[in-house]
């Protein structure tokens, strides 16, 4: 998927996934502002590709339909050394 900007932490994030039949396994990378890779990590949460999606206050925003209303589903971002 595209990268997109974060502001607050001056990162851009890209999701990615892989599908089969039984399972979808989502990464999420972080990239400085030059775009070197910064880190990986598998997503266990997410169980499907992500939807629209979008950074603000330091979070990753991804729209969810949540029985017929828009919800929102909110990821932190916390690093680790």
């Amino acid at each position: 998927m595209p990268p997109f900007w974060d502001e607050k932490n001056k990162v851009f994030y890209r999701f990615s996934f892989e599908e089969n039949e039984k399972k979808t396994k989502v990464y999420l990378t972080a990239y400085d502002g030059e775009l070197n890779q910064i880190g990986e990590s598998l997503v266990p949460q997410l169980i499907k590709k992500p939807a629209k999606h979008f950074a603000k206050d330091g979070q990753i925003w991804i729209y969810e339909n949540i029985n017929d209303e828009m919800g929102f589903v909110r990821l932190k971002m916390k690093i680790i050394d």
